[in-house]
């Protein structure tokens, strides 16, 4: 009988941290049972979904939902009354539901319920996500291991004495650890991202000649300070260049706005990460403008793509690049001048990034690479 991994994430439908957390399953799932969580909500076209099929994925509203037949009478209530369309278990996070029915007590019987038939407990969340103190509180009076990968940058300030009850953290980077060991002493370890994509993305076998197509891949949020790219390229392109967009986000209307008057500015809108490989035969280089990052991953497709990369020193992105990236400081003005000196690149230099980015791929984040580390650091543990 194959030992128990219970995962824990506050999982959305696109982004980082679900394409994480289902490549962290997927390579689980073939030594153990695992079982994914959600500590948000459940969506049946997650990017998890798209990648790992195997493993039995729901989450805490859901669960209840199902179970608790007067809660799903009047969640189904309110979703028929209410104009704006979402899933019916969505509905069990309204207020009313909430206090009426006791949500809050059942999501722990929950949790207490899978602590004690799990022979590990993995988290992939940020330490301020909900319920992962309660979830290492029991695990710990149940003597089950856990192991937290953390995600996002790090900004717990309350106390962390819970965090010692962690046998294992696992960070993106020795910049994020650092946050947490300058507040508490932990086990940790560093296990970066590979990409899902990879055998696509190393496919590609085309060098750009120029640097004129930038690419954005990335949520359209005030942390990923997109609009600086925008004015940047405003500022320095000619009619050869393109900026192309991918994503959406509660700033879409206002970049499409600041981008108007330039028609080389493209918005693409969502795109699904299994296609992430087409996007970047669009592009010579790639854009992160990001203040707030764990990785990112779309750094590591970039690489695999043999990408030239313009960033800001954001969080895993010095470790993984040192000198092979144009860093900028995450004003228009700096990313102006580095805009420029990519433009001036001529193919052989384009040509030798493409080579040392792969290399740097190759021998640091490929899946084979990454699948190793999960497993024998899970080893350690169950």
């Amino acid at each position: 009988m194959k030992n128990k991994i219970q995962i824990y994430a506050p999982l959305s439908k696109n982004g980082g941290r679900e394409i994480e957390t289902g490549f962290i399953a997927s390579v689980l799932e073939k030594k153990y049972e695992v079982v994914i969580t959600s500590l948000a909500n459940y969506y049946e076209d997650s990017d998890l979904n798209e990648i790992e099929k195997k493993v039995i994925f729901n989450s805490l509203n859901k669960k209840i939902y199902e179970k608790n037949l007067l809660v799903k009478i009047t969640a189904d209530l309110i979703s028929f009354f209410k104009k704006n369309y979402m899933p019916n278990h969505f509905r069990i996070s309204n207020g009313l539901v909430k206090r009426v029915y006791g949500i809050e007590k059942k999501k722990f019987k929950i949790l207490k319920d899978e602590n004690k038939v799990s022979n590990l407990i993995f988290i992939c969340a940020q330490l301020s996500t909900s319920y992962v103190k309660k979830i290492i509180q029991m695990s710990k009076e149940n003597n089950i291991p856990v192991i937290f990968r953390t995600t996002g940058t790090i900004k717990q300030k309350k106390n962390l004495d819970w965090c010692l009850d962690v046998k294992k953290f696992i960070h993106h980077s020795e910049a994020n650890a650092k946050i947490l060991e300058n507040r508490i002493s932990t086990n940790y370890e560093i296990i970066d991202q590979c990409s899902l994509s990879e055998r696509k993305l190393l496919s590609n076998t085309k060098i750009s000649k120029k640097i004129n197509n930038f690419l954005v891949v990335s949520r359209l949020t005030e942390e990923k300070q997109i609009d600086r790219i925008i004015k940047a390229f405003n500022q320095v392109s000619d009619e050869k260049d393109l900026l192309i967009i991918y994503g959406e986000g509660p700033l879409d209307d206002y970049l499409r706005d600041l981008a108007k008057m330039n028609n080389r500015i493209i918005f693409k809108g969502f795109i699904n990460n299994s296609k992430i490989d087409t996007v970047f035969k669009e592009a010579d280089c790639f854009i992160i403008s990001s203040k707030e990052e764990a990785g990112p991953i779309t750094a590591i497709e970039a690489m695999a793509a043999g990408k030239v990369i313009i960033s800001t020193k954001v969080g895993a992105m010095q470790e993984r690049f040192n000198n092979l990236c144009f860093w900028y400081d995450g004003s228009v003005s700096d990313l102006k001048v580095k805009m420029k000196m990519v433009k001036k690149m001529d193919h052989q230099a384009i040509t030798e990034r493409y080579y040392q980015m792969r290399n740097l791929y190759l021998n640091n984040h490929s899946v084979k690479k990454i699948t190793n580390q999960y497993l024998k650091s899970v080893s350690n543990l169950i």
